[in-house]
């Protein structure tokens, strides 16, 4: 049995054909996915496209052939793009030391590290480059105990901000066990500029007087999704 989670779309090149391609998340079997998490790719290059009908067409590429990320380390919640010839894959990897202090700079007796989202790029999804930019993360460290950082404002108009009760607003602003910057994505906004969302907390580990669990942020990138991803390899 494989046993999948997160997926991300994209439309790009393999293998000299036109396919849409599926990172798909996988926590099992361990024979093939080596330190659980890890991310292995389906393709759609005949039927979705002629009928249009996503749901039928796809074909996962064999990983034992090596289509397949990393082994060797936790690496989960895949978000995948194509541009210019390179499929750029962002993962979130774990045990990420945090140079402001232990257990991602964070009040947390459960992490010992933090949580980050991790870029590299490949042609193929067989040969992957890894950035040589601030160790590939491309989206910083959490805030961990730091209540001043972005992952514990609430931005006015959110659904937070309007609908959210008291106790989740207390929740969000005052969370010091924030060791998570996990399940990004990304969309171009038609100023040019690119909306992210990721989700915030202590994936459900919580260390007290902090409740269990997290928040979606987001922020604005002064770019498009391309001039972002191609940045941490140029």
């Amino acid at each position: 049995w494989w046993t999948g989670f997160n997926t991300s779309p994209t439309k790009g090149m393999i293998n000299g054909s036109e396919a849409y391609v599926l990172a798909l998340e996988l926590g099992d079997p361990a024979a093939i996915i080596g330190v659980r998490f890890t991310t292995v790719f389906a393709v759609c290059t005949d039927n979705c496209a002629s009928t249009g009908d996503l749901s039928k067409g796809w074909r996962i590429l064999d990983p034992t052939e090596g289509y397949i990320y990393i082994t060797s380390r936790y690496s989960a919640c895949p978000t995948i793009r194509y541009f210019d010839g390179y499929f750029y894959l962002i993962t979130l990897f774990e045990n990420i030391p945090n140079p402001r202090g232990p257990n991602c700079a964070s009040n947390s007796t459960v992490w010992s590290g933090c949580l980050a989202e991790h870029i590299s790029r490949s042609k193929d999804l067989k040969t992957w480059e890894e950035s040589p930019y601030n160790g590939g993360l491309i989206m910083g460290l959490p805030d961990g105990n730091d209540l001043n950082g972005p992952d514990h404002q609430i931005i006015n108009g959110s659904w937070l901000d309007e609908l959210g009760s008291d106790k989740d607003k207390a929740f969000a602003k005052s969370e010091t066990d924030d060791v998570n910057r996990s399940d990004m994505d990304m969309v171009t906004l038609p100023d040019g500029r690119t909306y992210v969302v990721w989700g915030t907390g202590n994936q459900g580990l919580a260390t007290p007087p902090n409740a269990p669990g997290g928040f979606s942020g987001a922020g604005i990138v002064e770019g498009t999704e391309q001039q972002w991803v191609e940045s941490f390899f140029t």
